[in-house]
């Protein structure tokens, strides 16, 4: 992943969306020191939601104060980033993956 604004990096992990799994696994990962970004395109699938329910502690929140607990919990670990843009391309390098976001 590489732009003017975010040079090219390595990551332990790319996690492909901000949403509820990719927040909760990053924040298991950031707890095991792994080195994380997650890419968010910002567009939720429930975003015309008012309510969601179901989870824990959360039941009858607004989907948008959900994500916004969420990330707030994950700068507590330095090594998860998070990154507005859109996955455009992912292919297999080597040993490793590399990912593109459409500001790429």
């Amino acid at each position: 992943m590489a732009n003017p604004q975010h040079p090219q990096s390595t990551f332990d992990v790319v996690i492909v969306g901000g949403g509820p799994a990719g927040l909760a696994a990053a924040l298991l990962l950031g707890r095991c020191l792994r080195r994380v970004v997650i890419c968010d395109e910002g567009k939720p699938r429930n975003s015309g939601a008012a309510k969601f329910n179901g989870y824990l502690s959360r039941d009858d929140s607004s989907p948008s104060e959900f994500l916004d607990i969420g990330r707030q919990e994950l700068q507590r670990y330095e090594t998860v980033e998070l990154r507005r843009g859109k996955v455009i391309r992912a292919e297999r390098a080597d040993r490793s993956f590399k990912v593109w976001t459409e500001s790429d």
